[in-house]
């Protein structure tokens, strides 16, 4: 079952995969939900040991925006305006595929976490995108979602899921926001 790192209050830096479950957002208490009723009715189908439960931080590929608006920004030489209020944990398509991959394939249940390595405001990762794609940093606005007027239902301090019992298993480690950069301007 692939989840969400939403089922996390995002008050807490990297929760582990056994923490206890804070959701704030409608969309992370669904997450939480059926992640309980679904180990809840493995075990008493006594198929518990089949069932994996992953949780993720949030997924980028050069099509999720604002990343697109922000190229089409760039290249006319025209600023953008990012959040600093908004934070991410970021990780690539493909590391996630590789990854999942690996503990599908495994015949380990359990919960498992696939996360960003750091905490990274949209502010901090526009820069760095805009640099590793040749544009200049100048181009990158800091501001809030108050000041534009942006309600934004989930503003977590921090994004990033702790990864302990996962790396343990698997051997699989966070992805670097280096190597997210370098993925999406491949």
């Amino acid at each position: 079952f692939v989840s969400s790192n939403t089922v996390f209050s995002g008050k807490k830096p990297w929760p582990e995969e056994n923490a206890p479950h804070c959701p704030v957002l409608d969309y992370g208490q669904q997450k939480s939900n059926a992640e309980r009723h679904i180990l809840q009715m493995t075990h008493e189908a006594g198929t518990r040991d089949l069932i994996k439960v992953v949780r993720i931080t949030k997924i980028l590929t050069m099509d999720t925006r604002p990343i697109p608006d922000w190229i089409n920004a760039w290249s006319r030489a025209q600023q953008v305006d990012t959040f600093e209020d908004l934070v991410i944990a970021p990780v690539t398509l493909g590391y996630i595929v590789n990854y999942l991959s690996t503990i599908l394939e495994s015949q380990e249940p359990g919960c498992y976490h696939i996360s960003g390595s750091e905490n990274i405001n949209y502010f901090a990762f526009g820069k760095l995108l805009a640099k590793a794609l040749g544009h200049p940093s100048s181009l990158v606005n800091k501001t809030t979602s108050i000041e534009v007027g942006v309600e934004i239902p989930y503003l977590p301090t921090y994004a990033g899921l702790g990864m302990n019992e996962t790396t343990k298993m698997f051997g699989i480690e966070s992805q670097t926001i280096q190597d997210v950069v370098k993925e999406l301007c491949k």
